[in-house]
């Protein structure tokens, strides 16, 4: 459910490192912490996981490069190109960059938002739509594209309680200019309906949305990066509930942990973790975790955060019982998403700088 951007790069590099094992003890509890394998792809960014079969795809410039989640063997390179290209205004697109994922369990098909090509350039403002591709999970094969009017496509999630994929976007006011950004407007959230493949507006929300989470009651959680507040709407009627208001931390992602029940939110400028109590909308603690910290995925069999830190290269374990960092694990250089597979209890990490998906069997 990640978000990113990168440049182009047709065809991903492929290979294998090293397996290596060991033990880490650290404040007060002892994980066993198995880094299974490292797996070359040049420009690797957004993962997500195929709940049906446990396949992790991982988007690398404008390809989507699957692993097994059995044997952690590449074993697909899909090209993104669309079905159908998207036309608007004469502009003609066939292709995307992929900057969000999110995984489907109810039609088992991977939802890819992206920002649409057009004569080489990545464009997603109007009469340039951004689009959303539909994989199927089984096949692996593209089957559909949804053109999307929107501005800045940013983070996807899936909400079960009435079968929608959730898509939030960055809004602008634009001059009279083709693309020219003039002054930031207030952000939205988009539904798409995953029966009828239609796309409606729910709800605008604060300046520059980046993640997006859903909880158990229908609650749709937003970050605003520059309005540094947390949009809570309502996930049918799209009715405004609350702003959670932050400590200048810059949120970036968020997610919805169902085995504490608690918001956790990632800010990129004082280097923290905040957890949201749900019942009384307040920051309960700041985890500092260190330098500027990225992806966020969770374990729900026990509650474990998993948090990555850019600069420090390395992957922060946070006990959702205590909100503790209990582990702080190398992983590659200048790591970006992470997932975790409950199929087989792993870890998939993104390393952008060194071109590597690290592979950690979990606490």
């Amino acid at each position: 459910m990640k978000k990113f951007s990168a440049a182009g790069c047709e065809f991903p590099i492929i290979w294998v490192v090293v397996v290596i094992s060991f033990i880490i003890i650290g404040s007060g509890s002892v994980l066993a912490v198995s880094v299974v394998k490292e797996i070359r792809l040049n420009n690797p960014s957004g993962i997500a996981v195929n709940e049906m079969n446990g396949n992790v795809y991982v988007a690398n410039g404008t390809t989507m490069t699957v692993i097994s989640g059995q044997t952690n063997e590449v074993t697909d390179i899909l090209n993104l190109t669309f079905p159908e290209p998207i036309i608007r205004d004469g502009n003609i697109s066939t292709r995307g960059l992929p900057v969000a994922l999110s995984w489907n369990p109810s039609d088992q098909k991977l939802y890819v938002a992206v920002h649409s090509i057009y004569d080489n350039a990545f464009l997603c403002f109007p009469g340039f739509p951004c689009g959303v591709l539909v994989i199927d999970g089984v096949t692996n094969d593209v089957v559909k594209v949804l053109p999307v009017d929107g501005y800045d496509l940013q983070d996807m999630a899936f909400n079960p309680e009435n079968n929608k994929t959730y898509l939030v976007a960055g809004n602008c006011e634009f001059g009279p200019a083709v693309g020219d950004c003039v002054k930031q407007a207030r952000g939205e959230v988009l539904t798409i309906d995953n029966q009828n493949d239609s796309i409606t507006l729910l709800a605008q929300v604060g300046f520059s949305p980046k993640g997006i989470t859903i909880d158990s009651d229908n609650k749709v959680y937003v970050a605003n990066q520059l309005s540094d507040n947390i949009s809570v709407v309502n996930g049918s009627t799209g009715s405004f509930l609350n702003n959670l208001t932050l400590q200048g931390g810059r949120p970036v992602e968020i997610l919805y942990n169902t085995f504490n029940k608690h918001i956790y939110v990632t800010n990129g400028f004082n280097n923290s973790v905040d957890v949201i109590d749900r019942q009384t909308n307040n920051v309960i603690k700041s985890i500092d975790v260190g330098d500027f910290t990225n992806g966020i995925s969770f374990n729900p069999s026990n509650g474990f955060v998993y948090v990555t830190k850019a600069i420090n290269n390395s992957l922060n374990v946070i006990d959702g019982q205590t909100n503790k960092v209990v582990e702080t694990v190398p992983v590659g250089v200048n790591p970006f998403d992470v997932a975790y597979n409950d199929l087989n209890e792993r870890i998939y990490v993104s390393n952008r700088l060194n071109n590597s998906v690290s592979i950690l069997q979990s606490p």
